[in-house]
């Protein structure tokens, strides 16, 4: 029996930090959870009902003393990480001596260098899967897919912030029922790129570690190591049923299994996966048959996948405390205090004071509801204020351009008519003056009408083809009236106008970015695991950015599509194998729906077009 065991058969609560904390007995034994690297002890603080935790490290798995204390400044603020952000490395001077209370010195010599933490909410996974399997709780579909959600983005938070837990397990995750919340626990083999590497450091917990670490565990130090567990969590809490086969751990997966290059048990949990989607399955898939944590799949391929399923409802969750004191930029040689980890309960008011306090809690309700009655119309009101005053310059310019816009048609209008009459008075000059020789008329006319051209070109560029074309009919007219006037002048001058018109065209030299006429944009998407695919539509190739998306210009109409992609296939033995590259080539009408998204089916080598 060891100091603390020794405290809970005693019945009485010790002092730590100015706090009273109390034993979590079950069965009248201290609650105790056994770990690789520590064992957790279970306690309580009378005066708020929170529950912590002291972690004593087993003997030789004690990390230095800076690594521990600077976990809780390199862990991000989120309310996943609350165990991370509320821990204290405890001395002997931390047990007070004070009357009532159990003190001696084996408990404080014991607690140098525990950690104090606080019990994160909810149930573990190991304890929530066991009461799956015996039928004691049913967790529903949605609520499955909510809670992987959650755990898609812890896991995501830490990458951002180049952090990893490196331990991720059934026994470290816990799970809030409520609120489908999902807590990590235990973070003292965590990366971050400040932290050293610890020699002495776990690698990982049988069930979830990558199969290439086994040998040593510097190789998942690095911010990508929980990928990995993060597919198996995932594949357990989507697939955990009643009857489900434990195994000695009490997990799905052991490392024998994970490490079999084929196994009909695993092959079955991949064929459950694709039953929720094609994107599930793949990459789970993809996940079982990576070779580094490069190879699997990344957090935010898990989230879109399971977008699709079902998209992911914002939980409400209570922001941490004081977070500018837990940032990376705290000073180092700053010293934690109780008031960062253990709350103490004010004293309750009496007298007077207490009827004051009741009033003011009153008064403070009553306008807190006003306030929540009219918050939304107010805010409302404001919003579409402020959007009207930034449109008011926009639409008294928009006002001016219409009133400029007309002034230069009413200009253009009458220039257009002065021309004209020029023009008709000079043909009708050319008409009356004209002679026997019809090729020195036609010469005359032509050379009037280009100078008429040109100074209505100065005047009003939009009137230039109407006296092109009138010039061209006027040497038609000539021509015909003519027989001896010169064809070859004419072929000439026909070339040139035909010349003339390929400069204006433009050739077409990137596919994404057309100038066709009537050409639309069309946004393409194609929901595919991996990063190997050609998209080639009317024999050009299309450019696919990481998440398979693209943007290209294509008149309305059917296109051929042709797309070469990795296929999958399963033997009968169970093996998953991934055979080489195939394609698919089918039609799709381009009409007025701009948002075109293709599923791809790896197992059937084709692909469809989806809504």
């Amino acid at each position: 029996m060891n100091a603390i065991q020794r405290w809970s058969k005693s019945g009485l609560p010790m002092v730590i930090k100015n706090s009273q904390l109390s034993p979590i007995t079950k069965n009248k034994e201290l609650e105790t959870h056994h770990g690789e690297q520590g064992t957790a002890y279970g306690i309580v603080q009378k005066s708020t009902g929170k529950e912590w935790v002291i972690k004593k490290f087993n003997q030789g798995c004690l990390p230095p003393k800076n690594y521990l204390k600077n976990i809780r400044k390199v862990v991000p603020d989120d309310p996943a990480f609350i165990s991370a952000k509320k821990r204290l490395i405890l001395v002997p001077d931390d047990l007070r001596n004070k009357p009532k209370n159990y003190h001696s010195f084996q408990m404080a010599r014991w607690l140098e260098n525990s950690i104090l933490m606080q019990k994160a909410p909810g149930k573990s996974w190991k304890d929530l899967s066991g009461e799956i399997r015996d039928g004691k709780c049913k967790i529903k579909k949605n609520k499955r897919l909510s809670i992987a959600h959650n755990l898609v983005n812890a896991v995501n938070t830490l990458e951002e912030n180049n952090c990893a837990h490196r331990d991720l397990s059934h026994e470290n995750i816990y799970i809030d029922l409520d609120d489908n919340g999902v807590y990590f626990v235990d973070w003292d083999t965590m990366y971050h790129t400040s932290l050293p590497y610890v020699k002495n450091t776990s690698c990982g917990t049988s069930g979830y570690r990558a199969p290439w670490i086994t040998e040593s565990a510097k190789k998942d130090w690095q911010h990508h190591s929980d990928r990995f567990a993060l597919g198996i969590l995932l594949a357990e809490i989507l697939l955990m049923k009643i009857d489900e086969r434990p195994t000695k751990q009490g997990v799905m997966f052991t490392d024998e299994i994970l490490q079999k290059e084929q196994d009909p048990f695993v092959a079955q949990k991949v064929q459950k996966m694709y039953e929720y989607s094609e994107n599930m399955g793949d990459l789970f898939l993809q996940c079982l048959t990576a070779k580094s944590f490069a190879e699997c799949p990344v957090p935010q391929q898990w989230s879109d996948a399971l977008s699709e399923i079902a998209p992911q409802k914002n939980a409400a969750k209570k922001p941490l405390k004081s977070t500018k004191k837990d940032s990376t930029k705290t000073d180092a040689t700053k010293t934690d205090s109780a008031e960062d980890f253990i709350e103490i309960a004010p004293p309750a008011p009496q007298g007077i004071l207490a009827t004051s306090m009741t009033s003011i809690e009153k008064v403070h309700k009553v306008a807190q509801e006003s306030w929540d009655r009219w918050r939304q119309p107010v805010l409302l009101s404001m919003l579409a204020l402020l959007v009207l005053i930034l449109l008011l310059p926009w639409m008294l310019n928009s006002d001016k351009s219409d009133n400029d816009t007309k002034n230069s048609s009413y200009i253009a209008e009458n220039s257009t008519t002065q021309n004209d009459t020029q023009q008709d008075n000079t043909q009708d000059t050319s008409e009356n003056t004209q002679t026997d020789t019809p090729n020195t008329n036609a010469q005359n006319n032509n050379e009037q009408v280009n100078t008429n051209s040109q100074q209505n070109t100065q005047q009003n560029p939009e009137i230039v083809t109407i006296n092109n074309d009138n010039a061209q009919n006027n040497n038609v007219d000539e021509n015909s009236k003519n027989p001896t006037s010169n064809d070859a002048n004419t072929n000439e001058k026909t070339n040139n106008d035909n010349k003339q018109q390929d400069k204006n065209v433009k050739p077409v030299q990137d596919f994404g970015l057309q100038e066709v006429t009537n050409a639309k944009e069309y946004h393409l998407k194609i929901f595919y695991a991996d990063n190997d695919l050609k998209v080639i539509i009317d024999n050009q190739l299309v450019k696919v950015d990481k998440k398979n998306k693209a943007s290209i210009y294509l008149t309305p109409g059917a296109h051929p599509v042709k797309i070469y992609f990795s296929a999958v296939k399963f033997l009968e033995n169970g093996k998953q194998k991934v055979i080489g590259k195939t394609s698919f080539t089918k039609k799709i009408r381009f009409a007025d729906q701009q948002n075109i998204n293709i599923r791809i089916n790896r197992l059937k080598k084709v692909w469809k077009v989806v809504k």
